[in-house]
């Protein structure tokens, strides 16, 4: 069923268009133009259309009730609808709501078509202005990234038909890689906090380096220093005769570490690192490394 009619100029467009949608649906029961004007009249029953209403209904009266026609025929009944509530300057306002339409990362790209297609009608440019003039309006109404990619396609589109298909498309597949790597999982929660956290500068502390030269007394015992000291034995070799600092007996090297291979990806551990990563990127660096992906074949 349609929605009522308060007056508002704005939705008097919608109003006469789910109504006729409504006749030819229900065109039976619809035959006459007193059974559809009496139809839309039951609809407006607040505000200026409820004034309207009773306005017209006397002047049907004034007219006659007997009257083959009291209330006229329902192109004339549609005309002074129009006239009473057309926008002030419907034109102009749509132009404003085309120039203003932009495309979000995460909307619809077909409702955001259906959109552009709708302002363009009321602004009357799909019969005036030249095709190239539109194009602009479509172009500038889409995300950078997708008018880029579009651009930069080998056979670029020529006209606006070619631009809506060509959207669609980029679009759906720059969606896809989008859920590839966004899929839910329980520790998404934890991973965003944790990649929160591991953005705010870190403070990193260094151990004041130890002088090789020096005596290692650490990992001696008091006992062991005490002997040591008594008999005037060197620390580092435990012999008599010289002082650790003066020891001829080189320190021995440490043995050094074999140097790891460096670890291979798996599969779900790859998904899992580049999700964390991720949640430290704003939108325009998600969709350049979707852009990325897709043109790579991902």
């Amino acid at each position: 069923m349609p929605k009522e009619f308060s007056g508002n100029r704005e939705d008097l467009r919608k109003f006469i268009l789910s109504c006729t949608a409504h006749f030819v649906i229900n065109r039976k029961h619809y035959d006459t133009s007193d059974k559809k004007i009496g139809f839309m009249l039951a609809l407006m029953n607040e505000g200026e259309a409820e004034m309207w209403k009773e306005q017209f209904i006397e002047n049907a009266f004034e007219k006659g009730i007997n009257n083959e026609r009291p209330f006229g025929t329902f192109t004339q009944f549609l005309s002074d609808l129009r006239t009473s509530f057309k926008p002030f300057d419907e034109a102009s306002n749509a132009l404003a709501e085309l120039r203003a339409l932009k495309h979000s990362t995460m909307g619809k790209i077909d409702e955001h078509i259906s959109k552009f297609k709708q302002l363009l009608h009321r602004t009357r440019l799909d019969k005036s202005a030249s095709q190239d003039a539109v194009i602009e309006f479509f172009r500038e109404s889409l995300t950078p990234q997708l008018h880029r990619r579009i651009l930069n396609a080998d056979e670029p589109p020529t006209t606006l038909l070619d631009w809506y298909k060509r959207a669609a498309q980029y679009d759906a597949q720059m969606k896809k890689i989008q859920k590839i790597f966004q899929k839910t999982n329980p520790s998404q929660t934890q991973t965003k906090t944790t990649a929160q956290t591991s953005s705010t500068p870190k403070k990193f502390t260094f151990s004041p380096r130890k002088d090789p030269n020096a005596m290692d007394v650490d990992s001696m015992t008091t006992e062991e220093r005490t002997s040591l000291m008594k008999i005037g034995a060197c620390f580092k070799c435990k012999k008599v005769g010289h002082l650790s600092r003066d020891c001829p007996d080189p320190n021995p090297k440490k043995e050094e570490k074999k140097k790891e291979e460096p670890k291979k990806w798996k599969g779900k551990e790859m998904a899992a690192y580049v999700r964390a990563q991720m949640m430290n990127m704003d939108e325009d660096e998600k969709e350049a490394f979707f852009e990325s992906a897709a043109d790579k074949g991902f």
